[in-house]
C-alpha cells in the first residue's frame, strides 16, 4: 500500500468516503469542511482506509468530534459444517497473525466491502471461495442481523453484516479442510484453516468478531433450520 499524489487527489470520490457522508446527512448532521490527515491506497489506487479530520455539527448546532478513521463497511461469515452420519456441528474458521497484536488470530471468514459497498453478500461469497475454497450460493447465506453493526464508532465508521451458511459433508471431507492453507500470498494473506466446535473456539479466540458470530449465530439458531 502506498499513497500517490493522483489518488490523494480525488480521495472524497471514493465509495466507502462518500457512504460516510451520506450517513451523516442521514442522521440530519451538517458536514462543513472535511480533510484528510492521512490515506492508505491499495496497488491498484483505490482507497483502503482514510484517517480525516471533520467539521460537523448534529441537528442542534452542537459539534462532533473531529477525528474519523474511514474503513468502510465489512462482512463476517459463520460457515456451520454438519457431518453426515452424526448430529455433530462443526464450525470453518481460520487462523492467521494479526499485525495489531502480533498473535495468531482465530476468526471467522471475513473481508472489506471496499469498492462494492452495495453488495455485501456478493463479497460474503467471494470471502469463503478465497479463504475456505468452498462455493456458495446467494441462497445459502443467512443474514444474521437485521442491520450493520458499528465496531467503535467513537472513531471508525466500520461496520460489519454477519452472515451464516450451512452444509452438510462426510467427516472425511471435512477434515481434509482442516489444517489446509489459504488466502492470497501476495497480499500478505497466510491463512490456515481450521475445524472446531463452538465451546473449543470460544475458549482459544480473542476476536470480539468472532464471539460475537457464534452469539449472533445461536440467536437465530431455530431460522437456520439446524437439527
Amino acid at each position: 500500500m502506498s499513497i500517490t499524489n493522483s489518488a490523494q487527489g480525488d480521495w472524497r470520490s471514493a465509495p466507502k468516503v462518500k457512504v460516510w457522508e451520506q450517513s451523516l446527512a442521514d442522521a440530519g448532521c451538517k458536514l462543513n469542511s472535511l480533510k484528510l490527515l492521512q490515506g492508505l491506497y491499495k496497488r491498484d489506487g483505490s482507497l483502503l482506509f482514510a484517517l480525516v479530520e471533520a467539521n460537523a455539527q448534529d441537528e442542534g448546532g452542537k459539534p462532533l468530534l473531529p477525528y474519523a478513521l474511514l474503513r468502510g463497511a465489512a462482512v463476517v461469515i459463520v460457515p456451520c459444517l454438519e457431518i453426515e452420519g452424526t448430529t455433530e456441528r462443526q464450525f470453518l474458521m481460520v487462523r492467521q497473525r494479526r499485525i495489531a497484536h502480533g498473535r495468531i488470530s482465530l476468526e471467522f471468514p471475513a473481508g472489506m466491502l471496499d469498492q462494492k459497498v452495495d453488495d455485501a453478500a456478493g463479497i460474503a461469497l467471494t470471502e469463503l471461495k478465497e479463504e475456505t475454497g468452498l462455493v456458495f450460493r446467494r441462497e445459502d447465506l443467512v443474514s444474521l442481523s437485521d442491520k450493520a453493526l458499528y465496531s467503535s464508532p467513537g472513531l471508525s465508521d466500520e461496520s460489519i453484516y454477519y452472515f451464516a451458511c450451512n452444509k452438510k459433508m462426510s467427516a472425511q471431507e471435512a477434515q481434509a479442510l482442516h489444517g489446509s492453507l489459504m488466502g492470497a500470498e501476495h497480499e500478505g494473506e497466510f491463512i490456515h484453516l481450521a475445524l472446531m466446535d463452538a465451546q473449543t473456539a470460544l475458549a482459544e479466540t480473542d476476536s470480539l468478531q468472532t464471539t460475537l458470530g457464534f452469539e449472533l449465530f445461536f440467536a437465530r439458531y431455530r431460522e437456520l433450520r439446524l437439527p
